[in-house]
C-alpha cells in the first residue's frame, strides 16, 4: 500500500525527482525547532518566463513555515497569502514584492510565523533565457494534516493519532514512543465496489483495513544520520463479493526518497520478498511484503491487529505483524494472537526502536508520523466505493510505563499517510478509542480527545506473552511468542499463499505503471498531501526580460 508521498512522486517523477540538499543545516533555518530536520528536498526545472506556486495551509492560529530553496540561476522566491497570490495571477505585472516574504537570487530561505489560512510558496524564473534547477523542501510546524488544505473524498477513513490536540482552533502536538500498536475491528457489515480496479491490478470488489505507523530504529548516535526511519502496514485484504481475506503486510525504509530495501537488510522466515515501486528500477523505491493464504470470513467478523517491534542486539529490529480473530459469525473462544510474519530489519549498530507518533515532525520523506487504522482500497492507490459499512474501530498503543494499552490523546477520521482511499464512508466518534465507521457523507476531522484508558495490559518477566482486555470492543487479545503457530479456530482456507494486494508478480509492474500514469493524468494531484497541482503561466511581455 504505497505512501500519498510515494504516490506524489509517482505522479511527478518526470518534473520531480529527489535530491540531496547540499546547503548549511537545519538549525539555521529554525531557530525554534533546531532538533528537527526538513525532509529531503525535490527538484523542478522551470522555464524561462515561467512560475510555479506550491499551496501550502496553516491549519492553526500560530504555525511556524520554514522552506530552504536553491537553483542554478537567479529566481524570485515569494511566499503570498491568498489575496496577494490570485492578484499575482492575474495581474499584468510581474511584480513578486507584493508577498508577505519574497527574495531574488540562488539561494532563499525562509523562517516565518504564519495564522490560519491558505499560503503560496512560488517560484518564478524571471531570467530572460535558460531553465532554473530548482531544488526546494518545506515544512510547517506543527505539521498537521491539512498542511495541504481542508480534505475531499477519497480518504483513507478511519482512526488516527497525528500526535496533535486542537486547542481552541491551535494545534498542540505531542509526542509518544511506544513498542506496540493495536488496532481493533468489529465489522458487522462490508462490501466494496470499484469497477475500476483491475487496471490497479485489484479486485473489483477488494477493499483493506490498514494498520499503519512509523518506526524509529535509533542507532549510537543522535544525529539523522544514525537514524533509520520505516513505515510499517499490518494490512488485512478483503475480497467483500466472495468472503474472502488474507493478512498481508509491508515494510517501507522512508529514510530518504527512494529509500532502499534489500533481500540482504529485510529478511523473514516467509521468504525475503522485496519488490520496486514501479518498472524503472533506477528510480525505484523497494519495499517489503507478504501476504498469507485467502480464507473465508463471515459477518459479525471481529478481529484484532498487532504491529509489535523488538531490538535484537548485535542483530537489529525484529518486527512482528499478528492478528487475532475473536469472531468469525460466531465467537471464537481461547483464540491466540498468530504472528503471521515475523520479519528481522539487519542493523547490528541499533540500540534502540520504536514507533513513534509526533505532531512537531515528519519523516524525512515528508510524510506525517502518524497511527491509523483505516478502510481503503485494495492496493495500489485504488480508491473504492462501500456499498455497505458497519464497523467499530478501536486504535490504542501500549503506555511502557503503565503496562497498559491506552488510547491515544486525541484522534482524527482519516489516514494521512497510505494512498489506499475511500469516497464515502463517514467516522462517528464514540470516544476513548473508538468510532463507528457507516457509509455516508465523508467527514475528515478532529474527532476530539481520549478523557480516560479504555485498555489494560499486563507483562509476564518469565515470557513474552502479553493479556490485554479492552473495553471498546468487549474482547480479550493474549500474546504468545513469536514461534506461535495458529491454533484458533481456523477460516477455511480457499487457495494457496500469495504475496497480496501490494506483492504482486513482478510481471505486473509495467501495465501497473501504465495505467498508474493514466489516472493520475485524469485525476492530477488530488490524493497529494505536500504538493497540490502546480500551474504554469506566461508573463504577460514573454520578451520583457524579467
Amino acid at each position: 500500500m504505497y505512501l500519498n508521498v510515494a504516490a506524489s512522486i509517482a505522479v511527478l517523477m518526470l518534473l520531480l525527482v529527489a535530491s540531496p540538499l547540499s546547503s548549511s543545516p537545519a538549525e539555521s533555518i529554525f531557530p525554534k525547532y533546531n532538533e528537527y530536520k526538513l525532509p529531503a528536498a525535490q527538484s523542478i526545472t522551470l522555464p524561462s518566463g515561467y512560475f510555479v506556486p506550491l499551496e501550502i495551509y496553516s491549519a492553526s492560529h500560530s504555525t511556524w513555515l520554514a522552506y530552504q530553496v536553491r537553483s542554478n540561476l537567479s529566481v524570485s522566491t515569494a511566499l503570498m497569502n491568498t489575496n496577494q497570490f490570485n492578484l499575482f495571477n492575474t495581474s499584468n505585472t510581474d511584480d513578486i514584492s507584493n508577498s508577505i516574504a519574497y527574495q531574488n537570487g540562488t539561494d532563499a530561505q525562509g523562517d516565518l510565523l504564519v495564522s490560519f489560512g491558505a499560503y503560496f510558496l512560488v517560484f518564478y524564473n524571471y531570467a530572460p533565457s535558460g531553465t532554473a534547477n530548482i531544488t526546494f523542501t518545506y515544512l510547517t510546524y506543527p505539521f498537521t494534516p491539512f498542511v495541504a488544505g481542508p480534505l475531499t473524498p477519497p480518504e483513507p477513513t478511519g482512526l488516527a493519532s497525528f500526535g496533535l490536540y486542537n486547542v481552541s482552533g491551535n494545534a498542540v502536538p505531542y509526542s509518544i514512543n511506544t513498542s506496540t500498536i493495536v488496532g481493533a475491528a468489529n465489522i458487522t457489515s462490508i462490501e466494496a465496489y470499484n469497477a475500476s480496479a483491475p487496471t490497479l491490478n485489484d479486485t473489483v470488489s477488494g477493499a483493506t483495513l490498514q494498520l499503519n505507523a512509523v518506526l524509529i530504529a535509533q542507532g549510537r548516535g543522535s544525529g539523522s544520520q544514525e537514524q533509520q526511519v520505516y513505515w510499517a502496514q499490518n494490512t488485512p485484504d478483503f475480497v467483500t463479493s466472495a468472503s474472502q481475506i488474507s493478512f498481508n503486510d509491508n515494510l517501507w525504509n522512508n529514510t530518504n526518497l527512494g529509500g532502499f530495501l534489500s533481500n540482504r537488510t529485510v529478511t523473514s522466515p516467509n521468504g525475503n520478498s522485496v519488490y520496486p515501486t514501479y518498472a524503472n528500477e533506477s528510480e525505484a523505491q523497494y519495499f517489503y511484503a507478504y501476504g498469507t493464504a485467502n480464507y473465508t470470513y463471515r459477518e459479525p467478523f471481529d478481529v484484532k491487529l498487532l504491529l509489535n517491534e523488538s531490538v535484537l542486539s548485535g542483530k537489529g529490529v525484529l518486527l512482528q505483524m499478528g492478528e487475532q480473530v475473536l469472531e468469525n459469525g460466531s465467537a471464537i473462544t481461547s483464540t491466540p494472537v498468530y504472528w503471521f510474519d515475523n520479519i528481522t530489519i539487519s542493523d547490528p549498530g541499533v540500540q534502540a526502536a520504536y514507533f513513534h507518533i509526533d505532531g512537531n515532525d515528519s519523516t524525512p520523506v515528508g510524510s506525517f508520523e502518524d497511527a491509523e487504522l483505516v478502510f481503503g482500497g485494495e492496493g495500489n492507490l485504488e480508491a473504492t466505493n462501500f456499498t455497505r459499512m458497519s464497523a467499530t474501530l478501536g486504535l490504542y498503543y501500549l503506555n511502557a510505563s503503565s503496562a497498559k494499552l491506552s488510547p491515544f490523546p486525541s484522534y482524527f477520521s482519516f489516514g494521512g499517510d497510505t494512498g489506499e482511499a475511500a469516497d464515502d464512508l463517514h467516522v462517528n466518534y464514540i470516544g476513548n478509542g473508538s468510532a463507528e465507521v457507516v457509509t455516508g457523507t465523508p467527514n475528515y476531522v478532529y474527532l476530539g480527545t481520549a478523557s480516560k484508558a479504555t485498555a489494560t495490559a499486563s507483562f509476564s518477566t518469565t515470557s513474552s506473552s502479553v493479556t490485554a482486555t479492552s473495553s471498546s470492543t468487549s474482547s480479550t487479545a493474549t500474546t504468545t511468542s513469536s514461534s506461535s503457530v495458529y491454533s484458533s479456530t481456523p477460516l477455511s482456507s480457499s487457495s494457496s499463499s500469495s504475496p497480496g494486494a501490494a506483492g504482486i508478480s513482478t510481471s505486473y509492474w509495467l501495465v501497473l505503471v501504465l495505467a498508474l500514469v493514466v489516472v493520475i493524468l485524469i485525476v492530477g494531484f488530488t490524493s497529494t498531501r505536500r504538493e497540490k497541482s502546480e500551474t504554469y503561466r506566461l508573463p504577460p511581455d514573454e520578451n520583457s526580460g524579467y
